[in-house]
């Protein structure tokens, strides 16, 4: 059975930014569905599509039809050009909980100066 893209009833295709939600009902009665909780950006519904579960594929939510790609956060160099950063490791994780636990407060963790200390 061929796969149906997402759309909202106005005709507005609907992509992963736009999801909110993403879930299955298991029935006893009928086979199972899987419903996805949209938001429109066209008429600014908030919505809910069903699908049949052989209908179904994740892959359809995204543009260019990959849902198993890398996410980066882009960060932008002095430049203005964005650079692309790699995964956060677990030494990188626990750098960060040791600054959090040892700091007192926000000025602690950015590094500048307590005004009421002065």
């Amino acid at each position: 059975m061929p796969k149906r893209p997402v759309t909202c009833i106005c005709g507005e295709r609907i992509y992963m930014r736009n999801v909110a939600e993403i879930g299955c009902y298991m029935q006893n009665i009928a086979a199972p569905m899987v419903f996805v909780r949209y938001f429109c950006p066209r008429c600014l519904r908030l919505d809910e599509m069903r699908l049949r579960f052989d209908e179904w594929d994740e892959n359809l939510l995204y543009e260019d039809g990959n849902a198993k790609k890398e996410t980066f956060i882009p960060l932008r160099d002095e430049n203005g050009k964005i650079i692309k950063r790699g995964k956060i490791d677990a030494d990188e994780c626990l750098k960060i909980h040791r600054e959090l636990e040892n700091a007192d407060n926000l000025n602690d963790l950015l590094g500048g100066k307590d005004k009421s200390s002065q």
